[in-house]
This record gives C-alpha cells, sequence and structure tokens, in this order.
C-alpha cells in the first residue's frame, strides 16, 4: 500500500525564485567573453605575446595566473550576478537587459581596440 506524503514545500519569495532560474541569454554571453578574455589574456602573457594593461589585473597578475583568474572572477562575477539579480525583478528588467546589452557590444570592442593599438603604444613608450 503506498502512502501519499503531503510535504510542504517552504518558499522564501525572490531569493528562492532566483536561485531556480537560469543564467539568462546575455548573462551566458557575458561569462563567455569573460571567459575567453581571461583565457586569452593569461595564455598570451605566458607565452611573452602580450602585458596587462589594467592596472587592478597587472597587480593580480603579479601574484601568478591562478591570482589573476581568480581576481577576474572576484571582480566581474558580482557585476554579471547583480544584473542576473536586477534581471529577476519585474521593474529593473528592462534596465538590466540593457545593461548586459551594452556590456555586450562594449567590452569586445575595447578588447579589439587595446590589442590593435597595444603595438602602437608600446612604439610610443619605447620613445617617449
Amino acid at each position: 500500500m503506498r502512502q501519499s506524503r503531503n510535504v510542504k514545500k517552504i518558499s522564501h519569495g525572490k531569493i528562492d525564485s532566483f536561485l531556480n532560474r537560469r543564467v539568462s541569454f546575455e548573462g551566458t554571453i557575458l561569462l563567455a567573453i569573460n571567459f575567453a578574455d581571461t583565457f586569452q589574456t593569461a595564455f598570451s602573457i605566458e607565452l611573452g605575446l602580450a602585458v596587462e594593461l589594467n592596472p587592478v589585473m597587472k597587480m593580480f597578475l603579479e601574484h601568478g595566473i591562478p591570482t589573476f583568474v581568480a581576481g577576474r572572477i572576484a571582480i566581474f562575477g558580482p557585476l554579471i550576478l547583480a544584473l542576473e539579480l536586477l534581471r529577476s525583478t519585474g521593474e529593473n528588467m528592462r534596465f538590466a537587459k540593457f545593461s548586459q546589452w551594452v556590456a555586450i557590444i562594449t567590452y569586445p570592442l575595447l578588447i579589439l581596440l587595446a590589442n590593435l593599438l597595444f603595438p602602437y603604444l608600446k612604439i610610443l613608450w619605447r620613445l617617449g
């Protein structure tokens, strides 16, 4: 004989609904861009093909690649999480989605700009 169990699920409101939702499409793209940038930067620096231009990340890099990666996670993880939290609330959803798309467009452009300008900046630093 099978007994039915009436288990009452305890709900914690917005926190419970946030923990049960998936990362948005835009959040996934931002995570992928950040991962690719971190990997490409660490790989290029390890091979001696590049230097870190960001002074904050350069400080992390002085302590090694694992610290650099941990620093990237510590800085960008909470920002992406904050935007996902904003998306989970109805009144801030449009702002958060817009902010994510601005980051999706500008982040790769800044990476591209830095990679294109770096050889010229390096020459100028040597001349100066």
